[in-house]
């Protein structure tokens, strides 16, 4: 009887680990690059929103505001079972992709092999790697400034 309970025990404690490591937060590392020469964007606020699983159709209830270091590297921590979806955007900086406030991009694929969003500013193309997603901008153009 004792080596029943002890067994019980074993597989309740190796349950709620389980659990817990599934609930757990993961690290994105963000890479923000300029489009056209490669170069880092540094020291540049991020915005980023997030769409949890839960969410209704259409709905980023959450949303972030980081910051680029040196490197424009930028440290993103949430919940890999509850996010589903991230948009990222740069400060006073134009996306080089096509339609930027409709693309969205698969956390569980950021995860688990990295991601790297289109670049539409110049020949550049990045191979992503697990946990990072790297994103294109540019500086906006006299006519992009004006329309804001």
């Amino acid at each position: 009887m004792n080596r029943l309970f002890e067994g019980m025990c074993v597989l309740v404690v190796v349950f709620i680990l389980g659990a817990t490591a599934l609930a757990q937060n993961v690290k994105i590392v963000l890479h923000a690059v300029d489009g056209r020469n490669g170069k880092p964007i540094a020291n540049r606020h991020l915005l980023v929103k997030i769409r949890m699983s839960g969410d209704a159709v259409g709905g980023w209830a959450n949303h972030l505001d980081l910051k680029t270091d040196k490197d424009g590297l930028a440290a993103l921590t949430i919940s890999a079972t509850d996010a589903e979806l991230i948009q990222v955007w740069v400060d006073a900086l134009t996306l080089c992709q096509s339609d930027p406030n409709h693309a969205s991009f698969s956390v569980s694929t950021i995860i688990s092999n990295g991601l790297s969003a289109p670049n539409n500013c110049g020949p550049l193309r990045l191979n992503g790697t697990p946990g990072h997603f790297m994103f294109f901008a540019r500086p906006a153009t006299l006519m992009e400034r004006m329309r804001w």
